[in-house]
């Protein structure tokens, strides 16, 4: 009974953090230079007379216009303006839609895009509508694709990682976990590991430790220290999370100086990060007093 309030404990104060290691992907591929503010542009009328010539000059202006207001949208995004940047990327969405067609990866990025903005708004149906569509037309590309090199071009963990982040604020902890999942078979393929790589290893361990899923969690957050170690260093903050989340691990198996280790360590990093007075370093102290 004691463990389980010890839990119950650790839960609600990871839980109304910032969730800074369940980390929004924000597609990246269309974050074009500024330039001018795009003009209004027509759509093409196929019933309109227009020679070949200009046909292709004005799908350029909509490209280029789609361009800037994809940019629009990453720099309203960045400054926190969300409203503006689901407006621009709406109106990207329209002429990228109308250039290239439906199904086109720059119509899945926007949607993407789009899908995050959504998810840090809070605005879950939404966000899960637009990601959906992403996820959609990526793999109905990436099915057209006679080689598997061609189909690892069409990046899907982007929108798998937001789909697991929006599962996991909605409850819904069993299709969080296969979002992760998926997603961490698509990491695994590229070889070298990275940030996505150990953010999804961090976000599986979490949820195996919120399911007290002990063994699965234990194997899983080894790896993910392992990666943030080569990544990161021994005193980044990120690692401090990991090694809390394996310190409560071993204190579920009663392997109590491990734990203290492991708590100890995380300590020591939130202080030379933080300093002595920080809400982390408190929760560090608590975790630490928890074994004593």
């Amino acid at each position: 009974a004691e463990l389980q309030a010890r839990l119950q404990s650790w839960r609600n104060r990871k839980e109304s953090s910032s969730h800074h290691s369940k980390k929004t992907n924000f597609s990246s591929d269309e974050r074009y230079p500024m330039s001018v503010e795009p003009e209004e542009i027509q759509p093409i009328d196929p019933q309109r007379s227009m020679s070949p010539n200009k046909q292709r000059e004005q799908r350029e202006a909509q490209k280029g216009a789609a361009m800037d207001l994809i940019q629009q949208g990453v720099e309203h995004h960045q400054n926190g303006d969300f409203e503006l940047a689901i407006r621009s990327f709406h109106e990207a969405l329209k002429l990228q839609t109308l250039v290239y067609g439906g199904d086109h990866h720059h119509v899945a990025h926007t949607f993407s895009n789009i899908g995050s903005v959504y998810l840090r708004q809070g605005k879950l149906p939404e966000a899960q509508d637009a990601l959906l569509k992403a996820l959609d037309i990526k793999e109905q590309l990436r099915a057209k694709c006679q080689e598997e090199e061609e189909k690892q071009k069409i990046v899907i963990s982007d929108v798998l990682n937001n789909l697991g982040n929006l599962a996991y604020l909605q409850g819904n902890y069993t299709k969080s976990m296969q979002f992760y999942r998926q997603n961490l078979r698509e990491q695994r393929k590229r070889g070298m590991p990275d940030d996505d790589l150990a953010n999804t290893l961090h976000n599986i361990g979490r949820l195996h430790v919120i399911r007290q899923e002990w063994d699965a969690a234990s194997t899983i957050l080894t790896q993910c220290k392992s990666v943030e170690e080569i990544l990161y260093g021994p005193k980044s903050p990120k690692l401090a999370d990991t090694l809390e989340l394996i310190g409560y691990v071993h204190l579920t198996h009663k392997s109590y100086d491990n734990a203290m280790i492991a708590f100890s360590d995380a300590l020591s990093i939130h202080q030379q990060n933080l300093g002595a007075v920080h809400e982390n370093v408190a929760t560090a102290l608590i975790n630490v007093a928890m074994v004593m």
